[in-house]
């Protein structure tokens, strides 16, 4: 017998001082690599956690004064501050994952209808597979309120399961994804 599992596992160089960050309450200064380019930040990290292969990093963000969620591998360099953390209303990663599926700032409602394939593939995502609906046939929803902040991250979320997924609300996130499937057909042309 032969079992294959595919890793997708990304070097996350930074993991040690993350974490020692959250257990110490520190701040500290990152190298963001985001999806235009490398940005620098202030964190209070929160904790760690794994999901497909990746290490997140829930941490408050005192350039947008909220809690972001940062993947590990895109942070390319971090380093203590000297300056004290705050209070965080949240002492675990556990915690944080508890408060904030029931704590929605600035909720919108995201609603997308899935085929099979799509219900299947949103039940590997952790942002999304709690709120997946099947139906008999095995086809499904999602329905859920996400902040409005975070409405291009579960756009581009979507566009990855292609013809297996549609959004059906709010407007802005049908807007974004013509917006994107318009460029790619520009791309093409």
């Amino acid at each position: 017998m032969f079992f294959w599992n595919p890793s997708r596992v990304q070097t996350a160089n930074e993991l040690d001082i993350l974490l020692n960050a959250a257990v110490d309450q520190s701040m500290l200064t990152i190298q963001y690599d985001s999806q235009k380019e490398i940005k620098e930040r202030m964190i209070q990290p929160i904790g760690l956690y794994s999901h497909n292969g990746f290490w997140y990093c829930p941490a408050y963000c005192f350039l947008r004064e909220d809690i972001r969620l940062f993947r590990a591998d895109r942070i390319k360099k971090a380093e203590l501050t000297n300056e004290k953390g705050q209070e965080l209303p949240y002492s675990s990663v556990m915690d944080w994952i508890e408060l904030s599926e029931s704590e929605v700032s600035d909720p919108i409602p995201f609603t997308v209808e899935l085929t099979r394939e799509g219900v299947r593939r949103a039940m590997s995502e952790m942002d999304l597979e709690r709120h997946v609906q099947k139906r008999q046939d095995g086809a499904g929803w999602v329905k859920m309120n996400i902040p409005k902040t975070e409405l291009t991250y579960f756009v581009d979320l979507v566009w990855n399961f292609g013809r297996e997924a549609q959004i059906i609300e709010p407007e802005e996130a049908i807007a974004l994804m013509k917006r994107k499937l318009k460029d790619l057909l520009e791309r093409y042309h």
